[in-house]
C-alpha cells in the first residue's frame, strides 16, 4: 500500500487541486460555452460529451456530473430537446475518460502497477475513450427514443442567468484549457520528441526534458498553473482559498485510501496464485 502511495499521491492530490480550480475559476464554463459554440445547439449531445470526457481527465466523475447536469437542464429548457439523451451523453464522455485516461485514479493506478509508459496509456486512453464514447453516445440516442426523464425545473431562473452570462465575462478558451491541456503535452513530450529525432538523447537540453516530462513534475506545474487561474479569475478570499484547498486534499485523501488499499489487495491475491512469487 506504502509502493502505491509513493506512486499515485502527488498525481492525486494535484489532479484533485486542478479540478476544484477549474470549477472555481469559471474554467469549466468556459470550455462548456466553446465546445456548444463549436458545435451548435443541434448537436449539444456531441458537445456535452467531448465536454465531460475533457474535464473529467483532471476532475473526479461525480464532480463532472455535478457540474455537467445542471448545464443539461438548461439546455433541455433553451432547445426543448430530451433530458434523458442530455444525461447519457454525460455520462458517455465522463466515464470513458474516468476508466481509461490518466491522470484519473483508476487508469493511474494500472499503468503504474503494468510499468506501461504514462504517455502511452493517456494516448492510448484517448483514442479507445473517444471510440467507445461515439458508441455510448450512439446508444443514448437509441435509447431516447424509448425512454423520457422530466427536467427539474426548481432552480430554472438561476440556471439560465448563469447561461446567459456574457462571453466577455469568461476566460480565454486557451487558458481556460491549459490546465487540462499542459500535463498531457509534458507527459508526452519525451516520447514524441525521441520518436522525432532519436538523436534527442545527446543534446543538452534533454535531461531538462526529462524532468518536465515525469508525472508528479508535470501534474505540480499544472496545478500552480490552475490555482494562479483561479486566484486571477476569481479573486477569492484567504478564508474562501483555503477551505477550496481543504476540499480538493481531503476529497484526493479518500481517493488515494480507495485506490491504493485496492492496489495492495490486488498484489496481495497476485502473489498468493502467481507460481513464481
Amino acid at each position: 500500500m506504502g509502493e502505491c502511495f509513493t506512486k499515485l499521491a502527488i498525481i492525486i492530490v494535484c489532479a484533485s487541486i486542478i479540478g476544484h480550480c477549474l470549477l472555481d475559476s469559471g474554467s469549466t464554463e468556459r470550455i462548456v460555452r466553446s465546445m456548444l459554440g463549436l458545435l451548435g445547439q443541434r448537436l449539444a449531445p456531441a458537445a456535452l460529451t467531448v465536454s465531460s470526457f475533457v474535464l473529467e481527465i483532471p476532475v473526479f466523475f461525480d464532480t463532472v456530473f455535478y457540474l455537467m447536469i445542471p448545464i443539461a437542464n438548461v439546455l433541455c429548457i433553451q432547445t426543448g430537446g430530451n433530458f434523458f439523451l442530455y444525461v447519457l451523453a454525460i455520462v458517455a464522455g465522463a466515464s470513458m475518460t474516468h476508466s481509461l485516461v490518466p491522470p484519473t485514479p483508476g487508469p493511474l493506478a494500472v499503468a503504474e502497477m503494468f510499468e506501461v509508459e504514462l504517455s502511452q496509456m493517456i494516448l492510448g486512453g484517448v483514442i479507445v475513450g473517444m471510440v467507445a464514447a461515439s458508441a455510448g453516445l450512439l446508444w443514448a440516442s437509441i435509447m431516447n427514443r424509448i425512454f423520457t426523464l422530466n427536467v427539474q425545473e426548481d432552480d430554472t431562473t438561476s440556471l439560465e442567468a448563469t447561461a446567459q452570462k456574457d462571453e466577455s465575462e469568461l476566460l480565454p478558451v486557451w487558458l481556460a484549457l491549459l490546465p487540462v491541456a499542459l500535463p498531457v503535452m509534458l507527459i508526452s513530450l519525451v516520447p514524441v520528441l525521441e520518436m522525432i529525432s532519436p538523436e534527442l538523447a545527446r543534446s543538452g537540453s534533454y535531461p531538462i526534458m526529462v524532468t518536465l516530462s515525469d508525472k508528479n513534475v508535470a501534474l505540480l506545474i499544472s496545478a500552480g498553473i490552475a490555482l494562479a487561474v483561479y486566484l486571477w479569475n476569481a479573486r477569492p478570499s484567504k478564508q474562501s482559498m483555503s477551505e477550496a484547498m481543504q476540499s480538493a486534499v481531503g476529497s484526493a485523501g479518500a481517493i488515494l485510501l480507495i485506490t491504493c488499499a485496492g492496489g495492495a489487495f490486488g498484489r496481495i491475491c497476485f502473489k498468493r496464485t502467481c507460481p513464481a512469487c
